[in-house]
């Protein structure tokens, strides 16, 4: 509650600039902490940098991957996904849960699904120029897709073109 109170006071500094996305998801996933968690992560190669604060845009990361895991069942993992499209990056973190009536209705809508955590994500995303919506995961649950614009000049594809 406190982090979304600070956000909404504007009481959150951010420092926006190009962030790389291999070194945001591994700090992400990173603090999700030990106790045998288990994602499938697939990442499009040569991703663009984007444009966010990346303490933020790892916190955000971070509490979408928990969020789905609680509401994944055993032997179900959540499935992450990072790819790009017309100067974006999208990050899909779907769930396999039920999918309640209050959730379906949520589908499709911008707000965020009921809960403080995707309540927090949504305002911390848009804080850093970014987008949070839900889809319906097929087969049954819900997908968080974070959309993040891409940088101009991605310094992923500097530091490899100097390689």
């Amino acid at each position: 509650m406190l982090d979304l109170s600070r956000v909404h006071a504007g009481a959150l500094d951010v420092h926006l600039r190009p962030v790389d996305m291999d070194e945001v998801m591994a700090v992400a996933l990173g603090n999700l902490g030990p106790g045998g968690h288990t994602l499938t992560l697939e990442m499009t190669e040569d991703l663009p940098d984007v444009i966010a604060d990346a303490t933020v845009l790892a916190r955000v990361v971070t509490d979408l991957a928990a969020h789905a895991l609680r509401h994944s069942p055993d032997g179900e993992p959540p499935a992450v996904a990072v790819g790009t499209g017309d100067g974006r990056v999208e990050i899909r973190l779907a769930d396999h849960g039920p999918l309640d009536i209050e959730a379906r209705e949520a589908v499709g809508v911008t707000a965020p699904v009921t809960g403080l955590v995707p309540r927090l994500c949504a305002d911390l995303a848009q804080l850093i120029g970014g987008e949070l919506r839900w889809e319906a995961t097929a087969g049954g649950g819900l997908t968080a897709v974070l959309i993040l614009p891409a940088a101009a000049e991605s310094g992923n594809a500097v530091r490899r073109a100097a390689d």
